[in-house]
């Protein structure tokens, strides 16, 4: 072989290690050459450079990525957080909202705290909660600024509760509607952004 075809390996392999690319750049290097029996020197070079690339450093991209500061998640996660629990990262006392809540509690809540999804939680038994989900806060934002939500009064004591309205009845939501307190909102968990077919106040 003449000095060309060793150029050509030894620039393949450079490539593969400054990029980390494989299958690709061995086909570009192959189509370029337009020389079949190159295939495999170009593949055994390019396997090596990347392999051994991969005990040093990150690639060019993962380097410009990280002096970018731009938000990236690797492919594998470190090696301390392989026997970490989702306890271990999250904060102690997480905002929650159940599926029916007050609108006052999630006006409050949208004042007090800055995120941009809240989790859903359901209460089981011994005061223990479970993840049913996650509602927006352009959806809450949203749903409050419609008044998407059902005004309930809390009834005297030996009074019979009034009959559903048309307009719940017709709710997309399957989930009961709260009676505690002035005014409940409720979550449709198909659909949680969408306010057409919401109960109107009454």
């Amino acid at each position: 072989a003449d000095a060309g075809f060793y150029a050509l390996v030894g620039a393949a392999a450079m490539l593969a290690g400054v990029t980390r690319m494989t299958i690709s750049l061995t086909v570009i290097v192959c189509e370029v050459s337009n020389d079949a029996a190159s295939l495999l020197p170009l593949t055994a070079a390019i396997l090596a450079a990347k392999l051994t690339a991969d005990l040093f450093n990150d690639s060019l991209y993962d380097a410009a990525i990280d002096l970018a500061r731009w938000p990236y998640l690797p492919p594998k996660p470190p090696r301390g957080a392989l026997c970490a629990c989702a306890e271990d990262v999250m904060a102690p006392e997480p905002v929650c909202l159940s599926e029916v809540e007050h609108a006052g509690a999630i006006s409050r809540v949208l004042r007090t705290t800055k995120h941009s999804a809240y989790a859903v939680v359901t209460h089981g038994g011994n005061g223990r909660r479970y993840l049913s989900g996650c509602v927006l806060r352009y959806q809450l934002e949203a749903l409050l600024a419609r008044r998407a939500f059902v005004l309930r009064r809390n009834p005297s004591p030996g009074s019979k509760p009034p009959p559903p309205s048309a307009s719940a009845a017709t709710s997309r939501s399957s989930s009961p509607v709260s009676s505690r307190g002035p005014r409940s909102i409720r979550y449709a968990q198909e659909h949680p952004w969408s306010t057409r077919g919401a109960p109107e106040e009454h």
